[in-house]
């Protein structure tokens, strides 16, 4: 009897060691896991601007805003939640800065923008790009999208001297107004997008051009928080 009994016990005790164990790892499992699946950076024909991302389920997603700065914060939730999220978002003066941080995996993705603020610009003034998106996926490369006015020609450069995607944009001839490119990041930098408008001086009798760099867009996805 006394040799069941003990044999009981050693088989209680390992069940609940066994049981720990797989808590343990099921807690340090979710506790690295990435909340975070992809986001889109969006900036419309209106000029507006907009940020879109989905998360995990029961993801918390807490947003801090000043006059340039958007801080969304996500985090593990046993409520269940929406797990798509959109703000739309204005830049002033010429700079827009954006951190998504995943407290869950303790990343950051951090994306910064230079441009024109739409309420400065004159009216009458004319755009080469109409809108454009980039989209950070989960698994690590980036969708970009735009659309150009009319008359617009377009051409794709990797300038490696500043590790930067170039799209050079002036007056020409194009059989679509729609381009899209995947685009993945170099590991230890940053992705760094420009969109070069080449813009003549107006005067008929020299031929040069000034090279307007805007909108710029950095992003550094996915580093340590």
């Amino acid at each position: 009897m006394k040799k069941l009994k003990l044999f009981t016990l050693a088989a209680s005790a390992v069940l609940m060691l066994s049981s720990c164990s797989s808590e343990e790892s099921n807690t340090l499992e979710n506790e690295s896991v990435n909340l975070l699946k992809d986001f889109k950076l969006e900036k419309k024909a209106s000029g507006e601007y907009s940020i879109n991302f989905n998360v995990k389920e029961n993801t918390k997603v807490e947003q801090f805003t000043d006059a340039s700065y958007n801080e969304f914060l996500l985090s593990s939730s046993n409520i269940k939640s929406k797990e798509n999220f959109s703000k739309d978002l204005s830049i002033e003066k010429d700079r827009l800065n954006i951190n998504i941080i995943d407290a869950n995996a303790s990343k950051k993705s951090s994306l910064s923008i230079i441009d024109d603020n739409i309420k400065l610009q004159s009216k009458g003034s004319s755009e080469m790009l109409s809108s454009y998106s980039v989209q950070g996926n989960e698994e690590g490369t980036f969708d970009l999208a735009f659309d150009v006015n009319d008359n617009v020609a377009v051409s794709f450069v990797y300038n490696q001297a500043i590790k930067t995607y170039e799209i050079h944009l002036e007056e020409g001839n194009s059989s679509t107004k729609n381009f899209s490119r995947i685009l993945e990041k170099e590991e230890g930098h940053p992705l760094k997008i420009d969109f070069v408008n080449h813009t003549s001086n107006g005067n008929a009798k020299s031929a040069s051009s000034a090279m307007i760099r805007k909108p710029k867009v950095i992003i550094d996805h996915g580093d340590d928080a």
